[in-house]
């Protein structure tokens, strides 16, 4: 049995990830934006499928959105 919490923080991660393909899909050239733009559609799909999950096995909606956002935070790239 997987615990809730861990469902957050891969929704953190497929957050971030969706974050990064955003931000390299305005900066790259026309096939790779394509590839770029599918990967955040994609990412941000199974984002809110693992969240999803999180508040269904998390005790609280709470710990379930907190975990994701700090997951999120901490994964996070700083494009310069």
């Amino acid at each position: 049995m997987v615990s809730g919490s861990l469902y957050a923080v891969v929704a953190g991660l497929c957050g971030a990830a969706a974050s990064l393909s955003a931000k390299l899909s305005l900066s790259l050239d026309v096939p790779l934006r394509v590839l770029c733009g599918g990967l955040l559609f994609l990412c941000n799909a199974v984002m809110w499928t693992f969240f999803s999950k999180a508040l269904r096995h998390c005790s609280s909606s709470a710990r379930a959105t907190v975990t994701t956002t700090a997951s999120n935070f901490i994964s996070s790239v700083r494009k310069q």
